[in-house]
């Protein structure tokens, strides 16, 4: 997975409350292993439309999006841009009262849309306190 995470999800409740984010939207070329693994619906255009979530190109994927979509207590929260996995693959997810952050940077190396989801929130239930790694590492 890159830096980036797919635009269609920021309709979800953790990207309104209790604060809002205010990505900045690129387009970038679409990876061609997304043309294998598309399942529709329409035809995959030439640019996807992404966020980035870091500076640097380096993150992980948490989860492959089988599962997350037809599995009770569990959401995909952003989907990750990647050359190296299938298109809807889970940058961030969340199963039962797991969150799951595949992003490395330190907030230093973090977009401000990324940076600023350090928060207590409640999704589906379950009360989270998102931070990401290297957040509270000592200096």
């Amino acid at each position: 997975m890159e830096n980036a995470a797919h635009v269609e999800s920021l309709d979800h409740e953790v990207y309104r409350t209790p604060l809002a984010v205010r990505p900045e939207a690129e387009y970038r070329d679409t990876p061609s292993n997304y043309r294998e693994t598309y399942r529709g619906p329409g035809k995959l255009p030439d640019k996807i439309k992404v966020w980035r979530v870091q500076e640097t190109q380096r993150g992980n994927v948490v989860a492959r999006s089988r599962g997350f979509r037809d599995s009770p207590d569990a959401e995909i929260l952003a989907v990750g841009f990647n050359h190296g996995k299938s298109y809807g693959d889970i940058g961030i997810g969340r199963q039962g009262s797991f969150l799951q952050w595949g992003y490395c940077d330190p907030p230093s190396k973090m977009t401000e849309a990324g940076r600023d989801r350090i928060y207590f929130t409640d999704i589906g239930g379950y009360k989270f306190m998102v931070v990401p790694e290297g957040y509270l590492d000592v200096k």
